[in-house]
């Protein structure tokens, strides 16, 4: 077992062998169930309660899944993808708008409403603030 010192890594390595929770095999979760478990999670402060949660949680997750959510968690995605990567897959015209303008919130929600309409329908418009939200604060950190 290698244990990098990166808690979200050591965190997948255990769950993955974890006999209590079993990790799901393929990833399941889907974007609006991990954005409504940071916003309980934010919620709470209890550390019983907290645990209770992180265990429903689990029990959704695959072992990746739970190392992304940890890295959520910590505001550390460490995805190596920089903010051309992330503009260029909402649009390809989003990082060339964005070089333009330098107003990363326009550009954000000019595209993430664009690429959401097409994908989502109006009775999940909690799909589109929750994927706005993540694209925004994840480029406002690494832009």
């Amino acid at each position: 077992m290698i244990i990098t010192g990166d808690i979200a890594d050591t965190i997948r390595v255990f769950f993955h062998k974890s006999k209590e929770i079993k990790p799901k095999i393929k990833s399941t979760i889907s974007m609006i169930t991990v954005d409504l478990f940071l916003e309980k999670l934010s919620q709470m402060t209890r550390e019983e309660e907290q645990i209770n949660l992180f265990q429903e949680i689990c029990k959704l997750c695959s072992a990746n899944d739970l190392k992304m959510i940890i890295h959520m968690i910590k505001h550390d995605l460490r995805i190596n993808a920089g903010p051309k990567h992330i503009l260029d897959s909402l649009n390809p015209g989003a990082y060339p708008a964005y070089q333009l303008s330098r107003d990363l919130k326009q550009v954000v929600e000019r595209f993430a409403n664009n690429i959401t309409k097409d994908l989502v329908s109006p009775q999940k418009s909690k799909l589109n603030k929750s994927v706005f939200t993540f694209l925004y604060y994840f480029l406002m950190k690494y832009i």
